[in-house]
């Protein structure tokens, strides 16, 4: 049989290309000196791979994104903000104060202060239910915000809570998590599930110090290639160790069903708003604002929600309530309860306890240390 002349001219190409590639490896061996290195990715990705394989996967869930009416029962919006992002955000803390007062916690009252032209809003914290009547409707969280602005008595102005709060934080986060270990959503906690990346990034260098002290020093010989490969290497770890949030089967379930609430609060139709019990805008506004969608939630509602919720005291009052303008209040205070909860004095090097950034959008900025969009 006579083969075309477009195979044999093909077979010859692939014949030239591999003896070249050969020839190429051939004098790298050679003359290019540490060439051994390069394979320090892939040493990286098998690593990485096997670690985020065994305990930082989340499980298949079994079921797609459909649209959900409801937030999924047993959580609140600062266990569900966590959930989206495996990350206790600033917005997942100052939604819990918005829950807290449409439970009947706590009444908030807006200040305003004016010197000359000069005005300064202030927020006053009013606990409407005594510590005795708190019984087991509260999530630790919930009980550890509650104690800590009301430590003075039964009336807290927001201002004062600058450079006191921030001490609270780090255990409010932990409480969310643990709460979310329990309720059975991850198998080990997200923070534990990236330390074994720390753990296999330490293991990775001191294989390569082992190799150098034995006498592998031509390993480093060649700069260019051991920061090449160092720098791939590294690109390799932080991906993988972005995703070992180690939900169960459980969590990877709920995190669909959070999507399916998000997805219903974007897309909300007027015809099913006005099916839904009178108190729902205000029900679930502190879940749509973890979300990031209370601006699209509160446009829903306009024209069709008519009176303003009892739990917030406006300083000028109402003049026609418009859910919209009362969101973007929610937002501005949610805003200026972040600087307050997060600020610290200058000789403080305990932080904030907030690590790592979620990326969901509708914040911006920084605070709850490490970035990554989570912030106002």
């Amino acid at each position: 049989m006579i083969l075309p002349a477009s195979a044999i001219i093909t077979a010859v190409i692939d014949f030239l290309i591999s003896f070249a590639i050969l020839i190429g490896l051939m004098i790298w061996y050679r003359f290019v000196p540490g060439w051994q290195i390069v394979f320090l990715p892939l040493l990286t990705f098998g690593v990485m791979f096997g670690l985020w394989h065994t305990v930082g996967k989340d499980p298949e869930p079994g079921m797609s994104v459909a649209p959900m009416y409801e937030p999924p029962k047993g959580l609140t919006p600062a266990e569900v903000g966590t959930l989206i992002d495996d990350s206790t955000d600033p917005r997942d803390i100052t939604s819990t104060i918005v829950d807290l007062a449409v439970q009947g916690f706590i009444k908030i009252e807006e200040k305003v202060d004016t010197f000359l032209v000069f005005k300064k809003k202030d927020y006053v914290l009013h606990l409407l239910k005594p510590r005795e009547q708190w019984g087991n409707d509260l999530s630790p969280h919930e009980r550890v915000m509650l104690e800590n602005i009301f430590a003075g008595g039964t009336e807290t102005q927001l201002s004062s809570l600058k450079n006191r709060f921030y001490t609270a934080i780090p255990v409010i986060r932990e409480d969310i998590m643990s709460a979310l270990k329990r309720k059975g959503m991850y198998m080990l906690d997200p923070g534990s599930a990236n330390g074994y990346s720390i753990v296999a990034a330490v293991a990775i260098g001191l294989l390569l110090a082992a190799l150098w002290y034995l006498g592998w020093k031509n390993l480093f010989n060649s700069v260019p290639l051991l920061i090449g490969s160092g720098l791939i290497s590294a690109v390799i770890w932080w991906l993988f160790a972005r995703q070992m949030t180690a939900k169960t089967v459980l969590g990877a379930r709920t995190m669909v069903a959070v999507l399916g609430f998000q997805e219903f609060m974007n897309r909300v139709d007027a015809d099913r708003i006005k099916r839904l019990p009178p108190d729902t805008f205000e029900k679930f506004l502190p879940y749509a604002m973890v979300l990031g969608v209370e601006q699209l939630w509160a446009q829903a509602f306009a024209g069709i929600v008519k009176d303003p919720p009892n739990w917030y005291v406006s300083q000028g009052g109402y003049v026609g309530f418009n859910p919209i303008f009362f969101s973007s209040s929610m937002h501005s205070m949610a805003s200026d309860m972040h600087q307050v909860f997060v600020s610290a004095p200058r000789s403080s090097s305990s932080g904030s306890g907030f690590g790592g950034g979620g990326g969901r959008g509708g914040f911006s900025g920084g605070g709850f240390g490490g970035g990554g969009g989570s912030a106002f």
